[in-house]
């Protein structure tokens, strides 16, 4: 079995201070919204006319090819990042770059190596065509393992 990179990503975002100072659940919970594939409930909507919007994050898997004769690969994750206005989009987006870009090797406990992460691309200012919510997304590319890997402790 190949390890999955985007649930280790996820997580790695949805821990940052500085994505939970934006996209926080509650101001008494240490985690974002940062989701797969789709927003989850309650994402979209705030509740109210004054904040109709959340800010949020979904992740999403593009590519993940291995190398030829190597146990690596590299996959592509797509971070849009959701605001409750363009500016708001923006600081989030750049606040998911900030906690994954070049942040060095690590290890997980389910063995995947993660050697590389980096912000490729992206941050145009776009609007969600059902609900005209403001985003922005940016490309992660990783260097990363497709075996266990030892911990070395």
């Amino acid at each position: 079995m190949i390890p999955d990179a985007l649930p280790k990503i996820l997580i790695e975002i949805r821990e940052d201070a500085g994505v939970i100072a934006i996209a926080g659940e509650n101001p008494h919970v240490t985690k974002a919204r940062v989701r797969p594939f789709e927003p989850g409930p309650g994402d979209e909507q705030a509740g109210n006319d004054l904040a109709p919007y959340r800010a949020f994050v979904v992740l999403v898997q593009l590519d993940a090819p291995r190398m030829a004769r190597v146990p690596v690969q590299r996959p592509r994750i797509a971070a849009r990042c959701y605001g409750r206005t363009h500016a708001e989009a923006a600081a989030l987006r750049w606040a998911v770059s900030n906690s994954i870009h070049m942040i060095g090797p690590r290890i997980h406990a389910n063995g995947l190596g993660i050697y590389l992460s980096k912000d490729e691309s992206g941050g145009e200012q776009e609007k969600d065509v059902d609900t005209q919510q403001p985003f922005q997304t940016i490309f992660i590319d990783l260097f990363a393992t497709t075996q266990a890997v030892a911990t070395g402790s």
